[in-house]
C-alpha cells in the first residue's frame, strides 16, 4: 500500500519529490532539525506535518480577531447579535471535535485504506472550509442603520460561523490525531510541537496584523458602516482579497501535509460497523478507561481558559495601562520578540533535563505567578517606571505562555500511548478520539473565556483600568488550578500484558 501510495503522490520522473525534498532539507537545516535512528519522521515529514496548520489557523485567528468588530462596525450588526455568532462557532468546533476524532478512529473503507483515514477526512474537509470563510465576510443582506438588530444579517453570520468552524473540526480533530501516530519519539514529539507552534505563532500574528491595516486608516464611527457609502464598501472589497490570500496559503499547507504525511497502515481486525448509540458511547471512552487523561482535560480546560483570557487582554493591557507610545513601541518589540524565540528553546532544553512533566508544571508555575502578580498595576506608577515593570512582566508572561503552548500536544501524545496499553488497541483506534476530546474541552474553555473577558468588561466598563487588570491574577487563579489538577497526572504507560 506505501508503494502504491509513494507512486501516486508523483510524476514518473520523481522532479516533484526531488524538489520537495531538496525544499524541505534546506529548511530543516536552517531550523537545526537533526535526524537519528530513533526517530520515525524523516525531515520532509517532520516539515510537512509542522507547518500544515500555519494556514488553517491563520483563518481560524482572523475569525476570532475580526469577526465581531467587522460585523459590528462594517456590516453594521447589533454587537449582541455579533458576539453570539463566534461563541456559536466556537462551541461548534468543541463539539465536532468529538465527532469528527471519533470518526476518523473508525474509518476503515477502502479509500481510508487507500489514502489514508486521517488525511480522507482533512481532504474532504478543505473546499467547503475555505468557502465557507469567504461566506461569512460577505453577507448579501445589510442592516439599514448602524447597530441594528437584524435578524437576516444575524442568521447568515451564524449559519456560515456554523459550518466554518463544523468543517474545520473535520480537519483539525484528524490532522491532531496524527501525532501520536506518526512518532512515539518525546522529545521529537516537543520539537514538532515547537515547530508548530512557531508556524502557528507566524499565522497568528497575520491575522492579527490585518484588522490593523484594514481599518488603520478609518475612524471608528458610521464611515465604516457599509450603508454609509465608499469606505464601508472599500473594507469589504480589502477583506474579500485578504480572504483570497490567506485561503491561498491553507491551500498549500494543507496540501503539504496531505503528501508528506505517511499514516500508518489500518490494522486488519479494524473493520466494524455499529449503530449512533454506540457511535456517541464510543466518543468518551478515554475519559472512563484512562484516569489520567479525565484528570488532564481538567487541567486543559482551566490552563486554556486563562490563556484566552490573557490574549484577549494583553493588547488592551499594552495600549490602555502600559500606554506606549511612539518609540516605546519599538523598544518593546526589539525586547519582546528575541524573549519569545528563546523561550522555545528554553523549555526546550529544560525538557531534556527534567522531563515533560516537570518542565510543564514550571510553565504553569510561572504564568500562574507573574499573572498574580499583576495586581501591582492596580496602582498608578511613573511613565518610566510603568514602561519598566510593563516590559519585565510581558517577557516573562511571554516565556510561560510559550510553555503553555508547546508542551499541551505532548502531553496529550504520552496519554495516547498510555491509552492504547491500558485498552490494548493500536493508536490508530484511539487517537482520534483522544485529539477530539482534547479539542473540545480547549474550545470550550475559549467560549467560556471570551464570555468571561466580555463580562468583566462589561460590568466595568472597557476603558477601565481596574477592568482590565483585573482578568489577569483572575487567569492566574484559573491556571494554579491547573497546576495542582496536572501534578496528580501519571504520564507513564504500562507495560503491555500486566
Amino acid at each position: 500500500m506505501r508503494a502504491e501510495f509513494d507512486r501516486s503522490r508523483v510524476g514518473s520522473n520523481g522532479t516533484a519529490e526531488s524538489f520537495l525534498t531538496m525544499f524541505t532539507k534546506k529548511i530543516c537545516s536552517l531550523m537545526k532539525i537533526e535526524q537519528n535512528a530513533q526517530k520515525l519522521l524523516s525531515k520532509r515529514e517532520f516539515f510537512g506535518y509542522a507547518f500544515g496548520f500555519i494556514g488553517p489557523i491563520t483563518l481560524l485567528s482572523l475569525v476570532g480577531t475580526l469577526q465581531n468588530l467587522y460585523y459590528v462596525y462594517v456590516i453594521g450588526l447589533d454587537a449582541l447579535f455579533s458576539g453570539v455568532g463566534l461563541f456559536i462557532g466556537l462551541l461548534t468546533y468543541a463539539f465536532f471535535s468529538l465527532v469528527w476524532g471519533n470518526a476518523s478512529d473508525n474509518a476503515t473503507g477502502r479509500f481510508a485504506r487507500r489514502y489514508g483515514k486521517r488525511r480522507l477526512f482533512m481532504a474532504i474537509a478543505l473546499f467547503p472550509m475555505v468557502v465557507t470563510f469567504i461566506l461569512q465576510w460577505m453577507p448579501p443582506i445589510k442592516p439599514s442603520v448602524m447597530g441594528e438588530e437584524n435578524g437576516a444579517v444575524a442568521a447568515w453570520l451564524w449559519m456560515t460561523s456554523f459550518l466554518f468552524h463544523f468543517f474545520f473540526a473535520m480537519f483539525s480533530a484528524p490532522y491532531w490525531a496524527l501525532m501520536p501516530e506518526i512518532t512515539t519519539n518525546e522529545d521529537e514529539r516537543l520539537r514538532l510541537s515547537i515547530a508548530q507552534n512557531l508556524a502557528n505563532l507566524v499565522g497568528t500574528v497575520v491575522s492579527i496584523l490585518v484588522p490593523i491595516l484594514l481599518l488603520s486608516n478609518a475612524k471608528w464611527d458610521q464611515s465604516l458602516f457599509w450603508a454609509a457609502g465608499v469606505t464601508g464598501m472599500s473594507i469589504i472589497v480589502q477583506m474579500a482579497l485578504y480572504s483570497l490570500v490567506f485561503i491561498i496559503i491553507t491551500l498549500i499547507s494543507i496540501t503539504l501535509t496531505l503528501a508528506t504525511v505517511r499514516e500508518p497502515p489500518i490494522p486488519v481486525s479494524a473493520a466494524r460497523r455499529g449503530s449512533f448509540g454506540i457511535f456517541f458511547r464510543s466518543i468518551f471512552k478515554p475519559l472512563k478507561e484512562n484516569p489520567d487523561f479525565k484528570i488532564w482535560q481538567g487541567a486543559n480546560f482551566m490552563i486554556n481558559l486563562a490563556a484566552r483570557v490573557l490574549l484577549l487582554d494583553i493588547m488592551i493591557f499594552i495600549r490602555n495601562v502600559l500606554k506606549l507610545e511612539g518609540g516605546e513601541w519599538f523598544i518593546f518589540l526589539v525586547v519582546i520578540i528575541p524573549v519569545g524565540k528563546g523561550a522555545f528553546a528554553f523549555f526546550d532544553k529544560l525538557k531534556k533535563k527534567i522531563g515533560l512533566k516537570r518542565s510543564f508544571l514550571d510553565g504553569i508555575l510561572m504564568a500562574a505567578i507573574v499573572l498574580l502578580s499583576a495586581l501591582i498595576f492596580f496602582l498608578e506608577f511613573p511613565k518610566n517606571l510603568s514602561f519598566g515593570l510593563g516590559l519585565a512582566f510581558i517577557s516573562i508572561g511571554i516565556v510561560s505562555l510559550v510553555g503553555m503552548l508547546i508542551f499541551p500536544t505532548p502531553v496529550n501524545s504520552a496519554l495516547v500511548d498510555k491509552g492504547c496499553v491500558l485498552a490494548a488497541c493500536e493508536r490508530t483506534e484511539l487517537s482520534g478520539k483522544y485529539s477530539g476530546i482534547y479539542l473540545f474541552f480547549l474550545y470550550l474553555s475559549s467560549a467560556l473565556a471570551s464570555l468571561l473577558y466580555s463580562s468583566i468588561l462589561d460590568a466595568l466598563g472597557a476603558e477601565n483600568r481596574i477592568a482590565i487588570v483585573l482578568a489577569l491574577p483572575i487567569s492566574g487563579a484559573c491556571i494554579l488550578v491547573g497546576f495542582f489538577l496536572f501534578r496528580r497526572v501519571d504520564l507513564s504507560s504500562p507495560q503491555r500484558g500486566k
